[in-house]
């Protein structure tokens, strides 16, 4: 619940280029929902999320599907730290 989403997207838009990917990863508990979703939308390119977290707390997980729907991502989740590499690689790949 400490995490300024809405600061890091807004530092990361200056990238938002035609072509460019954004994946963020994340456990879906930003400062404000909000915030991060107003500037989530003004995205030219869509937001993949990867959600590390319970599968059992939808709290996270349901933030990062409407950041990710909002913008026309995906979202996938990792449960363990150690999936990250293979979710990455799955989005990069699509």
């Amino acid at each position: 619940g400490g995490t300024d989403l809405a600061k890091a997207l807004r530092f990361a838009k200056v990238a938002d280029v035609p072509d460019m990917r954004f994946i963020l990863i994340s456990d879906g508990q930003p400062d404000s929902e909000d915030a991060a979703l107003k500037v989530a939308t003004t995205y030219k390119n869509h937001i993949d999320v990867i959600y590390v977290g319970s599968e059992t707390s939808p709290y996270g997980r349901d933030f990062l599907q409407r950041l990710a729907k909002a913008t026309g991502g995906v979202t996938v989740t990792a449960a363990q730290a150690q999936q990250l590499q293979a979710n990455v690689e799955r989005l990069l790949l699509k």
